[in-house]
């Protein structure tokens, strides 16, 4: 019988607070983890970070096989899995904040900004599909850089990794505020949905989840509905609020149809919606 250890509770408590802040994440996207030696509990897919304290959001894994969930349950372990398995610190964090995304899109980035990222530790990783293959390109670009506590992921958003979750989340509202302050983003407004969809209809796509539940954007903007899915719009909205699209990085179309036709991610829609 497999005797699994318990996550500690900064994991959920955290994992609460990063959930519980749309600048931070929206919805299902977003994911956090926690690891011993052999197992990994990690957020499940389709589940939402901000329901960490009234629901169980996570499910072990063995690290070696980290695809498979070990539970009960009929939780699945996040697409990403294996960038928290391959990382060896106790926790990692994996984000789509506004100033990540907005980071990760823009082809020019002023001096200034490269200072920041070295001051924090960070570094871009070209896009690659979610999954293994980005798992393992992290893998290498961290044997390069030993002094690395994270990434900005093009199109995709931050990764930080450490040994607490306490230290990660201050962490990651300092980096945060930093680069909304340095890239000049105040999204205090919420747009009205005509604003948004105009607006969004530029950008298609900014990221994966934006490829994914595209199509509920447009409808949730369609039908005026209250969800989450109004708080996704409203951070890929605030990530561009002051580029032009030519200005961008955007999803290859390829990537797009890929994404939109992938089981996993057919999985997660179904499930975080």
């Amino acid at each position: 019988m497999l005797n699994i250890p318990p996550y500690p509770d900064e994991l959920r408590t955290f994992s609460y607070e990063i959930g519980k802040n749309r600048i931070l994440t929206q919805g299902p996207g977003g994911n956090t983890s926690w690891k011993t030696d052999r197992y990994l509990w990690v957020k499940a897919s389709g589940t939402f970070l901000s329901s960490a304290i009234d629901s169980e959001i996570f499910c072990p894994v063995i690290i070696d096989h980290p695809e498979v969930s070990i539970s009960s349950n009929e939780l699945r372990p996040s697409i990403e899995v294996f960038l928290h398995a391959y990382i060896p610190e106790t926790f990692v964090i994996h984000v789509h904040s506004v100033s990540s995304i907005s980071l990760g899109v823009r082809r020019y980035l002023a001096p200034s900004t490269y200072q920041f990222l070295d001051s924090f530790g960070l570094t871009f990783l070209p896009y690659i599909t979610p999954g293994d293959g980005l798992a393992r390109e992290i893998v290498k670009v961290r044997k390069q850089n030993r002094a690395l506590r994270g990434l900005i992921l093009q199109n995709h958003g931050l990764v930080l990794w450490g040994d607490s979750m306490e230290s990660l989340y201050e962490t990651l509202l300092t980096v945060e505020l930093t680069f909304s302050q340095e890239l000049s983003i105040f999204p205090n407004e919420m747009p009205d949905n005509l604003k948004l969809q105009k607006h969004l209809s530029a950008f298609k796509y900014l990221t994966p989840d934006h490829a994914v539940f595209g199509h509920l954007i447009e409808k949730t903007l369609i039908d005026n509905s209250d969800s989450w899915v109004r708080d996704l719009s409203w951070a890929l909205w605030a990530s561009t609020l002051n580029l032009k699209a030519e200005e961008c990085f955007l999803l290859e179309d390829s990537e797009t149809k890929f994404l939109q036709t992938w089981d996993k991610e057919i999985w997660r829609t179904k499930n975080g919606s």
